[in-house]
């Protein structure tokens, strides 16, 4: 993988420039409010720590960052009595957050019966990570407030962004972008950034491995007018993508839309596939596994997806390791069936 060099705190420019373009990113800022952050441990050239330092050490302009732990599921008691201690400190008017993370944070604080109201909190960010349908419910529900998600990437910066449920639209400054069909029946298609951003690195074509759904309407836009083009998903990374018998493409996206529809209280899984067996280990809110009619539900509709009959394993857990990085890879491993 390509290193990236870039200005130091070169983040703040780029919030700056992607404020012009948002409301929501404008009251952060280009008014100067406060944000907490909560997601894998933040680690760049103006912040480097893998143990927990100060208060005052993890604020950085309007932010503060909220988390070292690489694996949230290991928060203990003492942690999420912290992270609302310095939320109530801080007075943020927003959390910017990695989905998973929060509902994590959430749902440990139902388990250990703190009562937190979060006050001050106007709007929550989601980036960093596909975000699971259930997860985005669960956020909504609770903090009955606006949900801005925003798509981007370490190399490109902010790309696009949605509030609620509208589609998602472009950043449109200092970039060129580009489409390749994967699946035109679907609208699929991977996206390639040109970024004009970074001046020590200029001119680069990023192909940042991501799958999109096109907006049906902008669908002719994506050979001649790519700025206009709006997004309807965001389908999670290419290498998550698998396929049925008949080598059609099968997204992160499609598989988590029948993890929803079948039991709203899975946040967090895992799909391996080895031919054809499917392992899928799960995690959820209230702590019930799925019962057996659910288990036999969600086998038939996965054997629809894929056109063929699959042999499934389902392991509920109480948790669930994110990789090195914290980050947590939803579809382990592809299917031997490709294009």
């Amino acid at each position: 993988r390509m290193q990236i060099l870039r200005k130091k705190n070169w983040w703040a420019s780029e919030f700056k420039t992607a404020a012009k373009y948002n409301h929501l990113l404008k009251r952060l800022h280009l008014e100067n409010n406060r944000r907490v952050v909560l997601t894998t441990p933040m680690c760049s050239n103006t912040h480097c720590f893998k143990t927990l330092p100060s208060y005052e050490d993890r604020i950085l302009d309007n932010t503060l960052y909220l988390n070292s732990t690489v694996d949230p599921f290991d928060w203990k008691k003492s942690d999420i009595e912290r992270i609302i201690q310095e939320i109530e400190r801080f007075q943020p008017i927003n959390i910017d957050a990695d989905p998973i993370y929060l509902v994590i944070f959430l749902n440990f604080l139902k388990e250990y019966g703190l009562d937190f109201n979060f006050s001050s909190i106007e709007f929550i960010t989601l980036c960093y990570e596909f975000c699971p349908r259930n997860c985005l419910d669960y956020i909504k529900d609770f903090f009955q407030c606006q949900v801005l998600y925003i798509y981007g990437a370490t190399e490109t910066g902010h790309l696009y962004s949605r509030i609620d449920n509208g589609l998602y639209t472009l950043f449109p400054y200092d970039l060129a972008i580009s489409f390749k069909c994967i699946n035109s029946k679907n609208n699929l298609y991977e996206i390639f950034i040109t970024s004009f951003k970074n001046e020590y690195m200029p001119l680069i074509n990023y192909q940042i491995g991501d799958v999109v759904k096109i907006y049906h309407h902008d669908v002719d836009k994506t050979d001649g007018k790519e700025s206009e083009v709006r997004l309807s998903r965001i389908c999670g990374r290419t290498s998550a993508i698998t396929y049925d018998s008949l080598s059609q493409v099968i997204t992160l996206d499609d598989l988590d839309e029948i993890v929803a529809f079948f039991d709203k209280n899975i946040f967090l899984y895992q799909i391996l596939f080895d031919e054809n067996r499917v392992v899928f280990k799960y995690v959820t809110l209230n702590g019930q596994a799925l019962s057996e009619k659910l288990k036999l539900s969600f086998e038939n509709a996965l054997n629809d997806l894929y056109k063929e009959k699959l042999s499934f394993i389902f392991e509920h857990l109480p948790a669930l390791s994110p990789s090195g990085s914290g980050k947590f890879q939803l579809v382990q491993s592809g299917r031997l069936y490709e294009i």
